[in-house]
């Protein structure tokens, strides 16, 4: 049987770095406002019904993990609108090459 009630969104690539491996169709932005911006993007999913999120990231610097697993913990431990807590499960470096993976710092 099919669930009737699955939703999902997905979002355009977000051309940004903040590491320093910008490209030339992307910007730098500070940490905390990589961090934001899907922090704000997720609360307004969850206003919207939505409630299971999977953000899939190129980004492998330790800022850029820093800032998404500060997204994640935020909201594995924080009860929005008075429903269940939003599940938010990050992946990255999923899109990148075996040579990327080797020459990463992390």
């Amino acid at each position: 049987a099919r669930d009737s009630s699955f939703q999902f969104w997905i979002m355009p690539p977000l051309a940004v770095a903040i590491d320093g491996n910008v490209t030339s169709y992307g910007s730098y932005v500070r940490p905390h406002v990589y961090r934001d911006f899907f922090i704000d993007q997720i609360e307004g999913l969850v206003s919207k019904g939505f409630q299971n999120f999977l953000i899939v990231s190129h980004a492998t610097g330790p800022r850029s993990l820093v800032a998404l697993d500060e997204v994640v913990d935020r909201f594995s431990k924080k009860k929005l609108f008075f429903k269940t807590k939003a599940k938010v499960l990050s992946v990255a470096g999923c899109l990148q090459s075996a040579k990327d993976a080797v020459d990463s710092p992390m």
